[in-house]
C-alpha cells in the first residue's frame, strides 16, 4: 500500500521520490525510523506496517504480520508492479503540477467506487485511473458516469506497455475507448520506463457526413513538460499546433486521392455504360434476325405445306450454319426448325432458308 497513518496524520511512500524519480534520501530515513519504532499504521486495519524502498520496486508500505482480514492486504497481491509504478508516476505529477488541498490515493467515495488517485480543490473533485488490464467497455462505462454523476471529473491513463498495439493499430478499441473516457477525443497513455505522456487522436477526413480516411495521430511528450487542464486532461500546446499541421497535410492527401477516385469512378461508369450501349445495340440487331428469319419461316410454311407432302427434290435449302446448299436435311415442327445432315452429325440445331 501506499499510505500510513503517522501518529494521525496521512503519509505516502511516493512522498520520499520526485516527479524525476530521484530518491530525498532524509524522507525515506524519517519514514524507516518511524515504522522501525511502530510508529506507522495501517489506513485500513491499524496494523503495524513499514516502509519497503528498494530499487526494484515501486516504494510502498508493508504489514509487519500478515493479516487476512485487512482489504488493502489482500488486494496487494493482484496489483502488478506497472500498475504501482504508473500511480507513482502520475501522483508525482499532480504533486508537482496541480494546486491541490487533498490528494489521496485508493480512495474510497460513498457511492462504492474506488479512485487509484483522487484530487479535490476550490475548483473541482478528479479521479485518476491508472488502466494497466483491459476493462469491460460497459464496466469501463458506468465506472465514467458514476463520476459524472457525483461532480467528479474523471482522467483515464492507459498503461503504454500494456496498450500498445491495441491503441496505435486497432480502431475499434480506440474509439471505443476515447468515447468512454473523455470528450476532447484524445487518448492519453504513460509510458512508465521513459517517463512520456502519449496523446493520440484520430485524424478524420469526411465526406458527405462519412469517413473517408482516417488515421491515429500520436505524439509523446516528457511527463514533466506536460501541464494538465481540468476540461482537456493533460495538454500541450506543441501538440495541439503539431496536430493541426499534420491534419492540413493529412486534408490534402485525402484530397488528391478522392478527386483520383472520382475520376476512375466516371471511367469505370462511362466504359459500363458503353459496354451497356453496344450490348443493348446487339440486342435490338439479334431480335431483328430473329423477326426476319421468323417472317422468312412462316412464308416457307405456307408455300412448302406439309413436309411429307414434298418429295425429296423439293426439299432444297441453304443451311444457316454450315452454308451448304443441300436437300438432305430433316423437317421437324415448329417449322422453323431443321437439321441438315452435315451439321446434324455435330448435333447442332440449325434453320433452313428456301432459295
Amino acid at each position: 500500500m501506499f499510505k500510513a497513518n503517522w501518529n494521525g496524520k496521512i503519509i505516502f511512500s511516493f512522498d520520499i521520490k520526485n516527479i524525476y524519480g530521484y530518491k530525498d534520501y532524509s524522507i525515506e530515513k524519517k519514514f524507516r525510523d518511524a515504522g522501525y519504532n511502530r510508529e506507522l499504521k495501517c489506513v485500513e486495519c491499524g496494523d503495524d506496517v513499514i516502509l519497503k524502498s528498494g530499487d526494484k520496486k515501486v516504494p510502498h508500505f508493508a504489514h509487519i504480520s500478515r493479516n487476512h482480514t485487512c482489504e488493502i492486504q489482500s488486494n496487494e497481491k493482484f496489483e502488478s508492479e506497472e500498475h504501482k509504478l504508473g500511480i507513482q508516476k502520475l501522483f508525482s505529477f499532480f504533486r508537482s503540477k496541480v494546486e491541490i488541498d487533498l490528494i489521496d490515493i485508493n480512495y474510497r467515495f460513498g457511492f462504492g467506487r474506488r479512485a487509484n488517485i483522487y484530487i479535490e480543490n476550490k475548483d473541482s473533485k478528479i479521479a485518476i485511473e491508472y488502466v494497466v488490464n483491459p476493462m469491460n467497455y460497459n464496466e469501463w462505462g458506468n465506472k465514467h458516469k458514476d463520476y459524472l454523476d457525483n461532480n467528479i471529473i474523471p482522467l483515464w491513463v492507459l498503461s503504454r506497455k500494456k496498450f500498445t498495439e491495441m491503441s496505435g493499430k486497432d480502431y475499434n478499441f480506440f474509439e471505443k475507448t476515447v468515447e468512454i473516457t473523455n470528450s476532447v477525443g484524445i487518448l492519453f497513455t504513460l509510458d512508465t520506463t521513459n517517463d512520456r505522456i502519449y496523446f493520440a487522436k484520430f485524424l478524420d477526413y469526411f465526406k458527405e457526413n462519412v469517413v473517408f480516411q482516417r488515421k491515429i495521430y500520436k505524439e509523446y511528450f516528457l511527463i514533466s513538460e506536460v501541464e494538465y487542464d481540468v476540461n482537456n486532461g493533460f495538454s500541450s500546446c506543441e501538440f495541439l499546433e503539431r496536430y493541426q499541421e499534420e491534419k492540413n497535410k493529412f486534408n490534402e492527401k485525402c484530397d488528391k486521392k478522392y478527386s483520383e477516385m472520382l475520376k476512375n469512378q466516371n471511367e469505370s461508369n462511362k466504359k459500363v455504360e458503353e459496354k451497356n450501349r453496344i450490348n443493348q445495340m446487339e440486342s435490338i440487331k439479334s431480335e431483328k434476325r430473329k423477326n426476319i428469319n421468323r417472317v422468312k419461316a412462316k412464308n416457307y410454311s405456307k408455300n412448302l405445306g406439309s413436309a411429307n407432302s414434298l418429295s425429296r427434290e423439293e426439299k432444297w435449302a441453304y443451311c444457316i450454319n454450315c452454308g451448304k446448299y443441300t436437300n438432305e436435311w430433316w423437317y421437324f415442327e415448329p417449322p422453323n426448325k431443321c437439321k441438315c445432315y452435315c451439321t446434324m452429325e455435330k448435333g447442332r440445331n440449325l434453320k433452313d432458308e428456301k432459295k
